[in-house]
């Protein structure tokens, strides 16, 4: 039950740009807790269960019902650019 490559790569896009939207989804509720002094123990978890419930439902829909590594990596790897790269030019905005 292998997929084809093709599939794969567009595969591991996608998750790419789903982590680079929970990047922003991260951000956004790091100004919750900054804008209106929320714990982190009450947004974080707004965050990360819907964020991991859409990483696995993905994995699920788009892989034959597998979630694969690849896809986990791609979309940290996304993550990692907003965090390092876009977020700290956007978040002082």
């Amino acid at each position: 039950m292998s997929l084809p490559v093709t599939v794969q790569l567009a595969q591991a896009g996608w998750f790419f740009v789903l982590g680079a939207a929970l990047g922003l989804c991260w951000d956004l509720a790091g100004g919750l807790r900054d804008g209106l002094g929320l714990p982190g123990a009450v947004t974080d978890p707004l965050l990360l269960v819907p964020a991991g419930l859409l990483l696995f439902a993905g994995g699920m829909a788009s892989a034959e019902g597998r979630l694969r590594l690849y896809m986990l990596l791609c979309a940290g790897a996304g993550w990692g650019l907003w965090a390092r790269g876009i977020s700290p030019v956007t978040r002082p905005m």
